[in-house]
């Protein structure tokens, strides 16, 4: 079984887990292969398929890489095992993300992952006094006051290119509407990167780094250090999905809670969007462990299993596997925003082509570190995409 990297607060309960599947089912032993999460992404998983060991099991984030693997033969098709009584254990969102081209299923659903949420301390907020921002122009107020306190407002580890491009899609999906967020990246006829509606939301983010509200040296900083500005109380405000619970130790993650992103100016997508999938695994095709395979993912989504995972953390694709108020105020609020979400679009980097994805992040990043203008940098990675668009024009992304 093949897998990302467990956040602090759930090595052990994964751990245990498993072990209590093998003790259920004797002689049978899993295997547990953990890397961390750009190495698996960008070569890792690639390299165990590539190298001759593939994994039985092996992690995916929902969307695009679903469909990529799925179309290359290395999934199992587990639309089977998901009769209409057995999804409605899950969150109705659950099963856009886990589908391949083909409309069947291919990702176990695991984790209601948001992709990027406004993180900030409760001990800051109450000693400040400050509430969640409505508008984009009471969120500048609030970065304004933040700033004059000595805390600088935004921390934002742009060097892995991922998290800055996040928390740029964020507001481009809300700008444009989830729907020409993903006609646009899907390079759909009569679209372009350099859409008026992207353009002005990246106007927002060439805003931030103007007025001096993000970190210093963004394009190096990483995304451990952005989180630790955030957790020392150097940084008030930290745009990140909701793992930063699960990563915090049980001090921290008890002083966390999030907001959403405030209204922009002239927007057309619903005030309630979110980045937002699920992720979980996928069946090696060719496995010679099918039945184990199926008998061990069903075991890790049982309702016990989830129940137990969430009170470090997990939040649970699964109805009956919400946070309970023992769990931190954060964690729960993640399960607020999910079941009153409108829209819900992809991130960038798991949800479309690498090619797009990476043309994309490259313009955020220079936006961020003030090296280009929005139009010029989106002008740029539009010209980058351009040979691919014969190609992606006969697909469609899942709305």
């Amino acid at each position: 079984m093949a897998t990302t990297q467990m956040g602090e607060r759930m090595r052990e309960p994964f751990q245990s887990a498993l072990r209590e599947f093998e003790t259920r089912h004797p002689g049978v032993r899993v295997e547990l292969i953990e890397q961390d999460d750009d190495v698996y992404q960008k070569m890792g998983l690639v390299t165990m398929f590539v190298g001759g060991a593939p994994p039985d099991l092996y992690f995916q984030w929902g969307g695009y890489q679903v469909r990529k693997w799925a179309a290359a033969g290395y999934a199992l098709d587990l639309t089977e095992q998901f009769p209409p009584q057995e999804q409605a254990r899950y969150l109705p969102s659950s099963w856009a993300s886990t589908r391949g081209w083909d409309d069947r299923i291919y990702l176990w659903p695991n984790t209601a992952s948001l992709t990027t949420v406004f993180w900030h301390r409760r001990s800051l907020q109450k000693r400040l006094g400050f509430a969640a921002p409505q508008t984009w122009d009471e969120f500048l107020a609030l970065c304004d006051r933040l700033r004059v306190a000595g805390i600088t407002p935004l921390a934002v580890g742009n060097r892995e290119l991922w998290a800055g491009g996040n928390f740029a899609a964020y507001l481009v999906a809300q700008q444009v509407g989830v729907r020409q967020y993903n006609r646009v990246l899907n390079l759909e006829a009569g679209t372009r990167l350099d859409d008026p509606g992207f353009v002005a939301a990246l106007e927002r983010v060439a805003e931030l780094h103007r007025l001096g509200y993000l970190n210093q040296g963004v394009s190096g900083v990483g995304t451990d250090e952005a989180r630790a500005l955030l957790l020392q109380g150097r940084a008030a405000l930290h745009p990140i999905g909701d793992w930063l619970v699960t990563d915090a130790d049980e001090a921290d993650a008890a002083d966390l809670d999030a907001f959403l992103l405030p209204r922009l100016p002239g927007q057309a997508g619903s005030a309630r969007t979110l980045l937002a999938l699920k992720t979980g695994y996928m069946i090696y095709r060719r496995t010679r462990y099918p039945r184990e395979a199926i008998a061990l993912l069903r075991h890790l989504s049982s309702d016990g299993v989830q129940q137990a995972w969430v009170r470090h953390g997990h939040v649970s694709a699964l109805r009956a596997a919400g946070p309970g108020r023992e769990t931190p105020v954060g964690q729960r609020r993640m399960t607020e925003f999910l079941a009153t979400a409108e829209e819900t679009a992809l991130a960038p980097d798991v949800g479309f082509h690498l090619e797009v994805s990476d043309a994309f992040l490259d313009a955020v990043s220079v936006v961020l570190g003030g090296r280009a203008t929005p139009q010029v940098a989106l002008e740029r990675a539009e010209r980058q995409v351009a040979a691919l668009r014969p190609r992606l024009a006969a697909r469609s992304y899942p709305q």
